[in-house]
C-alpha cells in the first residue's frame, strides 16, 4: 500500500502499482499539453531562426544559395508624412524590429501552442475520466491530496445547505 507521504513521482510515472489506474488516466490527458508546449517551442525557434543573421541577406545560409549580400540602404520618408524631410537608415528600423520581435514571437508562439492544446484536449472525456478516478485512501493520489481538504470544507456548512436545491 502507498504511504500518505507518497510523492508525485511515486504516484505518476513511478513503480508504485497502487497508482497505476490514475497514472494511465492522467497520461492520456497530458498528451495535448505536451503537443501544445512542443508546438510553441518549435514555432518560437522557427521565428527566431528565420530572423537569424545566417538566413538574412549576407548571412552564411543566404549566400549558400547564390544570392548577393545586402547592404544598408537609406530610406527617404516623404515630408508630408512627418512634417519635414527626414532620412533614416535601415539599421534604425532593424533595431526597432529586433526590440519588438522577441516579445511578438513569444506571444504568437504561446498563442499557437495554446490553440494546439485546446484543439487536442477532449474536455468531456477528461471530465468523465476524472470522475472515475479511484478515491481510495492510500491508492489514489487525488484522494490522498484532496479528500481531507474537501471533507473539512464540507463540514464547515450545516447539513441543510447540502440537502436543499441550489439550482
Amino acid at each position: 500500500a502507498a504511504s500518505k507521504d507518497a510523492t508525485f513521482k511515486d504516484a505518476w510515472g513511478g513503480s508504485n502499482a497502487d497508482y497505476a489506474v490514475e497514472d494511465l488516466i492522467i497520461e492520456q490527458h497530458t498528451r495535448p499539453f505536451v503537443w501544445g508546449v512542443g508546438s510553441a517551442l518549435i514555432t518560437f525557434a522557427s521565428f527566431r531562426l528565420s530572423k537569424s543573421s545566417m538566413v538574412r541577406p549576407g548571412g552564411a545560409l543566404h549566400n549558400l544559395f547564390g544570392r548577393s549580400s545586402g547592404s544598408t540602404k537609406k530610406i527617404h520618408v516623404p515630408p508630408s508624412r512627418i512634417g519635414g524631410g527626414h532620412t533614416t537608415t535601415s539599421t534604425d528600423r532593424e533595431a526597432l524590429n529586433k526590440a519588438l520581435s522577441i516579445p511578438f514571437d513569444f506571444v504568437l508562439s504561446l498563442l499557437i501552442g495554446g490553440s494546439a492544446t485546446i484543439f487536442l484536449f477532449d474536455k468531456d472525456r477528461a471530465m468523465q475520466d476524472m470522475a472515475e478516478v479511484p478515491l481510495v485512501e492510500g491508492r489514489s493520489l487525488v484522494s490522498d491530496t484532496l479528500c481531507n481538504d474537501f471533507i473539512l470544507e464540507h463540514e464547515k456548512f450545516p447539513n441543510e445547505f447540502w440537502v436543499r436545491d441550489h439550482s
